[in-house]
């Protein structure tokens, strides 16, 4: 899942709800690149944060994945920006982050 997931209402603990809005986000990356709009796309920005199962990704795998990315400071600017809105750790893994 990616970015749409935010705006796509589906049930995360269901596999067939999961399965249906991953089709969906494919089918929107298709159409993105046959209008010839490169990019890689909001479809799947957060495929770190959730499996295809409808669970999270546990923490260790999604910090390795973020740590090998080019852009890995980016996490790590988000990591500080949560913790000071979210000092208490409310929110979920959507966020996603990367600590120093």
């Amino acid at each position: 899942m990616k970015m749409w997931e935010n705006f796509t209402c589906f049930d995360s603990a269901d596999k067939e709800s999961t399965d249906g809005a991953e089709a969906f986000f494919d089918a929107s990356f298709q159409f993105t690149n046959s209008k010839g709009w490169s990019g890689c796309g909001f479809e799947k920005l957060n495929s770190m944060a959730r499996g295809s199962d409808g669970y999270s990704t546990p923490k260790e795998i999604r910090d390795a994945g973020h740590a090998n990315n080019p852009n890995s400071f980016t996490f790590r600017y988000q990591d500080k920006v949560y913790k000071a809105l979210n000092p208490n750790d409310m929110g979920d893994t959507y966020y996603e982050t990367l600590e120093d």
